[in-house]
């Protein structure tokens, strides 16, 4: 034998409640999608087209972006999509090191791939 309650609907409706998928209009998902988001450079977008150089100042700042975008991402419950967006991250803070070495020390990195053709573009720098 079971007992049984039966809720009011004040009661259903707080016991239902974190339980509601609310798809595009569900607010947590906005946050989590705003605070993962939040420190991404907005300039990064707009220099897509191949031609602008980047500052020492620009790297560190899209490293210290992917970074934070990493670890927040670290974070999330595990899945293909939350693996791949982790590897972007990574891929880019790694990127931005390797470029941001190159300049500092003026030559080729120890892979010769990139070197003193990145340091080399005229133009002006984002």
């Amino acid at each position: 034998m079971s007992i049984t309650i039966n809720p009011s609907d004040e009661e259903w409706e707080t016991l239902q409640s974190p339980f509601r998928r609310l798809g595009a209009k569900d607010q947590l998902i906005a946050e989590v999608r705003e605070a993962l988001h939040a420190d991404d450079p907005d300039w990064v977008g707009k220099a897509r087209d191949g031609g602008n150089n980047l500052a020492a100042d620009r790297l560190q700042e899209i490293i210290d972006a992917a970074q934070a975008k990493a670890d927040k991402i670290a974070n999330l419950p595990g899945g293909e999509q939350r693996d791949k967006a982790h590897a972007a991250a990574i891929k880019a803070a790694d990127t931005a090191k390797k470029l941001l070495a190159e300049l500092n020390f003026g030559g080729p990195s120890s892979s010769g791939q990139h070197g003193e053709h990145h340091q080399h573009h005229t133009g002006v720098a984002v």
